[in-house]
């Protein structure tokens, strides 16, 4: 695997019905010739398959901020998405990887194409990062994620709040699907639905517990409150009206 050959190689793939496009690698302290090395054995797989990959450069990059800009574009992007995530364990795609597949397949079909993947590859195990569990409140699921999937459909920048909802329900049900194959998993916070009804679980897993013992020790009275944040549901609560204003709870 990729990931134990070279630990620091990180990698962005994004697929739909019709294509898939590899983002970016990034291969912090290499050289041209090692990232082109290391990414020889995916070239040929996918020679093997009778595909042609349309390939664009590889650059070195003074610094991350220029890599990152040379690829991504500066801001801003003007991106207007619904995405959740999943962290898919290595044990996953060794055991059932033909399920995972299958899933994925299956939701592209039942969304008729709309529904965009993006795998991202970054090798974030105790044993590379060189820390100890419980050393910090890193969601767990990370440490023995293959990658992270995030997947999602793209909205008109001109998007109405009821299709926003309407997406946003889809891609929350797609959600309960990639947690039943990834038992005991979890999911990356920053991408991911606010209205997620296992957020604890599946934003903070058995951490939640005592980051809420630290919330309520230095913010007793909940006054930083978001939806899907540690606390949300002790002192206050969002009105049902869909107004946005936050009501104490009784």
């Amino acid at each position: 695997m990729l990931d134990s050959q070279y630990p620091t190689l990180k990698t962005a793939v994004t697929l739909t019905n019709e294509f898939f496009y590899l983002d970016f690698a990034t291969f912090p302290d290499a050289t041209v010739q090692k990232l082109n090395e290391a990414l020889n054995p995916f070239l040929q797989q996918l020679q093997a398959l009778n595909l042609t990959l349309s390939f664009n450069k590889t650059v070195e990059s003074p610094s991350f901020a220029a890599h990152y800009n040379d690829f991504s574009g500066t801001a801003p992007w003007g991106v207007n998405q619904t995405v959740n995530s999943r962290l898919i364990p290595r044990s996953l795609i060794e055991k059932n990887v033909n399920g995972f597949v299958d899933t994925l397949q299956s939701i592209s079909n039942s969304s008729n194409g709309a529904a965009v993947f993006v795998f991202v590859a970054a090798n974030v195990t105790h044993e590379h990062v060189g820390n100890a569990p419980g050393s910090n409140s890193v969601l767990p699921a990370w440490r023995d994620a293959l990658f992270l999937l995030n997947y999602g459909v793209e909205l008109a920048p001109d998007a109405t709040w009821d299709v926003v909802k309407d997406k946003q329900a889809l891609v929350n049900q797609w959600g309960d699907t990639f947690r039943e194959l990834t038992p005991g998993g979890g999911s990356y916070l920053n991408e991911a639905t606010w209205n997620d009804a296992q957020w604890k679980v599946d934003y903070f897993g058995a951490n939640y517990d005592r980051l809420a013992q630290i919330k309520a020790k230095y913010d007793p009275e909940y006054l930083l409150w978001v939806e899907a944040g540690v606390g949300n549901d002790v002192t206050w609560e969002a009105a049902q009206d869909g107004s946005g204003r936050l009501c104490k709870r009784h």
